[in-house]
């Protein structure tokens, strides 16, 4: 029987996060192209900037909680009102 590699429990959170990226991603894309008519060039518009926005928030930069002040202060969008888990 072949055995299993031990993996470290950090490996399996950074796969988690990994995936929740990913899948938040492919949503956000979905419903900008479907629903919102994005075409292909604003896209990958968007993917770039969130490409770079979330190496800014890796690099410490710009953190989560200061995206949330922002948008809840200058765009009045609350992720508290939402009924999402966020803040």
């Amino acid at each position: 029987m072949k055995q299993r590699k031990k993996r470290s429990p950090g490996h399996d959170i950074t796969a988690a996060k990994d995936r929740a990226v990913k899948g938040t991603l492919a949503v956000s894309l979905t419903v900008l192209k479907d629903k919102m008519g994005f075409d292909n060039d604003m896209i990958c518009d968007y993917l770039a900037h969130f490409i770079d926005l979330s190496q800014s928030i890796h690099d410490g930069y710009v953190n989560i909680a200061d995206l949330y002040k922002v948008l809840r202060e200058e765009y009045q969008i609350d992720f508290r009102e939402t009924g999402l888990k966020g803040e």
